[in-house]
């Protein structure tokens, strides 16, 4: 189909240009009967104060430890793989030691040195 601005063919309305159109249209009328509100005088007691405070700062920790979270993933992935590296190589990553590889000699013939017969 062929459009022309806004339209189809047919002559009917985009849909998600209407759409958006709407939701603005909205988020105008809201913020306009928002500030037309008079001003709220009510008591806020200390135990809802404290509730909120409470909240507040969990959402906060919620958010720090996620921030850590996504700092911290990629170096234990890091150090993981460091670790199951070794544990395959059989020396110890952390301290730079190499691997020792078996310089002993063996007269049987290969297979039967890995355990295979």
């Amino acid at each position: 189909m062929r459009r022309s601005g806004n339209r189809d063919v047919a002559g009917r309305l985009d849909r998600k240009a209407g759409a958006s159109r709407h939701w603005s249209a909205v988020a105008v009328v809201a913020g306009f009967a928002a500030s037309l509100a008079p001003a709220a005088e009510a008591y806020v007691g200390p135990g809802a104060g404290m509730g909120v405070l409470g909240v507040l700062l969990a959402v906060v920790a919620a958010v720090f430890m996620a921030l850590v979270g996504i700092v911290l993933w990629p170096i234990r992935m890091v150090a993981h793989r460091r670790k199951t590296r070794a544990r395959a190589s059989g020396g110890d990553a952390a301290s730079g030691e190499r691997p020792r590889r078996d310089t002993r000699r063996d007269s049987s013939t290969p297979g039967e040195a890995r355990g295979r017969t």
